[in-house]
């Protein structure tokens, strides 16, 4: 063979086949780097506010979970701190205290009267959970409350209820509106205005603060959120001034919320309908629960609220959400959709706690 010949065949092809698997080889090495970066996590602080006066169990649970659940489901990308708040929270995210805020669109009535028709109305004009669920979801509900939120920069996502009323918790007999007069009535939203109507006084109060008896608060009667085990009255008038109970929003500054992605909104209002149907659940097993206590207890004896008081508070209810619907436009048209919609809800019997 000739000298350059057999070069060729042996230690050129060798020298060519180990610099090809050299490059082979730093090639599957760099591809490997590339496919497998070093994971670098930023995390951003955010903050989550409740207001003092709904410093409760079971909504303080809820917040918890859920900002566990929404940083789970960041990838750890964000961590939530919760605070509580004086103001009703939306306060707190619109002066730039907080990013979020969890709380009753009832309790932002002094901002605008609608955010009471968007939380929860009362009496006769009020909607079961569901149907109140649905009018926002399916249901004009939800794009007048988005208007509603634009003006003063927020937006919001239902994220809970505090389930139907457990009644109206009295240290006296209640028969006829002349009853109310002149009591001092802890209760929510428009509630306060129909008891106002009829004589009462209306009081602002923390819900933890009705722990105990009704009357070491000084209060003739009160509303809670939710039936408490220990929330002691003689007698439980139902089915409420606010038969329908109240929704829970997670609320945010539009800036926060136009700041995410739309996978990250999609996310965040999936979890916030998690929580939604979650604090549903838990709503009904804690009435279950609650009406095996009952077997066991004296006070407080549920009754139904006899047939003239209930009238007088229908009645007074009717006006009041009628003199909300002439504040201006936007607030005639959440009365009125929220009322054609009330032709879906269940039959009587639906607000049974």
């Amino acid at each position: 063979m000739d000298r350059r010949e057999f070069l060729k065949s042996t230690s050129v092809a060798a020298v060519a086949g180990s610099t090809t698997a050299s490059v082979m080889s730093a090639a599957k090495a760099d591809s490997a780097t590339i496919a497998s970066p070093p994971v670098i996590k930023s995390r951003r602080e955010i903050s989550l506010t409740v207001p003092l006066s709904l410093d409760t169990l079971e909504i303080g649970a809820g917040a918890f979970r859920l900002a566990r659940r929404i940083e789970t489901a960041f990838d750890d990308r964000i961590a939530i701190s919760i605070s509580r708040c004086q103001s009703t929270g939306l306060d707190a995210v619109v002066a730039g205290k907080a990013d979020l805020y969890l709380g009753l669109d009832s309790d932002y009535a002094a901002l605008h009267p609608g955010f009471a028709i968007l939380g929860g109305m009362p009496a006769c004009e009020g909607l079961d959970p569901v149907t109140q669920h649905a009018w926002q979801t399916i249901g004009s509900g939800g794009e007048l409350g988005a208007e509603l939120g634009e003006r003063f920069g927020v937006h919001s996502l239902i994220a809970g209820h505090t389930g139907v009323s457990p009644g109206l918790y009295a240290e006296r007999i209640l028969e006829n509106a002349a009853d109310l007069n002149g009591l001092r009535i802890a209760c929510r939203g428009l509630a306060r205005d129909v008891v106002a109507s009829l004589g009462a006084i209306p009081v602002s109060y923390a819900e933890s603060d009705l722990a105990g008896a009704i009357s070491a608060q000084h209060l003739d009667a009160a509303e809670p959120l939710q039936a408490a085990t220990n929330a002691v009255a003689h007698w439980a008038y139902q089915p409420g001034l606010t038969p329908g109970g109240f929704l829970v929003s997670l609320g945010m500054g539009l800036s926060f919320w136009h700041g995410l992605s739309r996978a990250e909104q999609a996310t965040l209002e999936g979890l916030a309908a998690e929580a939604h149907a979650y604090a549903q659940a838990e709503s009904i097993g804690r009435s279950a629960t609650l009406r095996q206590i009952a077997q066991y207890r004296r006070w407080p004896v549920a009754t139904s609220t006899p047939g003239d008081l209930q009238a007088a508070l229908d009645a007074a209810a009717t006006r009041v959400v009628e003199h909300v619907a002439n504040y201006d436009d936007l607030a005639r048209r959440l009365v009125d959709s929220a009322r054609v919609f009330r032709g879906h809800e269940p039959a009587p019997g639906a607000f049974t706690a």
